[in-house]
């Protein structure tokens, strides 16, 4: 399995409108181990004690 990323862009000069870069530019890349993290945030009201009922605590 291989990877290929093809970029394209934009530029700006003082604040003035936004210029298109002509062309695109792949990059290919070799296969590679990646591990993958997810992180989920909560806010909540009161504290999390065992038992608790309270929105976005696992209980």
């Amino acid at each position: 399995m291989n990877l290929t990323t093809t970029y394209e862009g934009d530029y700006q000069i003082e604040g003035g409108a936004w210029i298109p870069v002509a062309g695109t530019m792949s990059v290919n890349a070799e296969t590679q181990q990646a591990d993958i993290w997810r992180a989920k945030t909560r806010n909540v009201a009161e504290p999390c004690t065992p038992g608790s009922t309270a929105w976005g605590c696992t209980g």
